[in-house]
């Protein structure tokens, strides 16, 4: 999945299914936390899917150091690693139950970065005189 509009259609997806949990699950259910991460990873990586292939990320790890490469990023960095660290908890750690506080946080730090980065993605997209 290396084009651009693919990961915007993942990103609104995941929050999409986010949205869902918390609709439908009490409290959210923890998979809620989950989505909300997964749709940040799918819009950075589709607004580094703009840029030069050299920039693109591989893996968690090379996405992390992105933020800091790119300025217009820098601001997305904290919610982004703050709530990719609370998703690898509720995924990794059977004993966590997410408190009523860590779905709000969640929620927050999936709309920065969306806030930061969506309207640009999205500015890219339409921009394109063909597929990106």
């Amino acid at each position: 999945m290396a084009d651009p509009s693919s990961y915007r259609q993942r990103w609104k997806l995941n929050t999409q299914l986010a949205d869902i949990c918390v609709a439908s699950l009490p409290g959210g259910g923890d998979w809620e936390i989950v989505f909300r991460f997964y749709a940040a990873v799918h819009l950075v990586e589709g607004y580094l899917r703009t840029k030069d292939p050299a920039f693109w990320a591989e893996n968690h790890e090379q996405r992390r150091r992105r933020f800091a490469e790119a300025p217009e990023m820098k601001s997305a960095k904290a919610p982004y690693v703050n709530l990719e660290d609370l998703s690898k908890q509720v995924r990794y750690d059977p004993a966590y139950v997410a408190p009523a506080k860590a779905f709000v946080d969640a929620k927050a730090w999936a709309t920065k970065v969306e806030s930061v980065l969506g309207t640009k993605l999205e500015a890219k997209l339409k921009s394109a005189p063909g597929p990106v």
